[in-house]
């Protein structure tokens, strides 16, 4: 297996374990909503995976344009997702 598929697939575990650390954290210390949780999970796991997958996947720099690129990636993966949450949610 190719090294950059297999730390990209590490790197997805670490910030799935990471985002669900910090929602059941949120939830049980300091608000019970659920949604505001994984609103701010999402937030931690999006800049963890950024650093992570940047510098460790990739071996790329740092730098303003890519954060925005991958951030807007990872908002339409958002949206899309808790799209097909809510259509879900409506069938039943």
């Amino acid at each position: 297996m190719n090294t950059r598929i297999l730390r990209f697939a590490m790197s997805g575990l670490l910030v799935t374990l990471i985002h669900v650390a910090v929602a059941s954290l949120w939830i049980q210390w300091v608000d019970h909503e659920p949604s505001v949780a994984n609103s701010i999970a999402f937030i931690v796991a999006t800049m963890v995976s950024f650093v992570i997958n940047t510098r460790w996947s990739f071996a790329s720099k740092l730098g303003r344009v890519v954060f925005v690129r991958f951030t807007l990636v990872a908002f339409v993966g958002l949206i899309l997702s808790a799209g097909v949450s809510h259509g879900v949610d409506l069938l039943g």
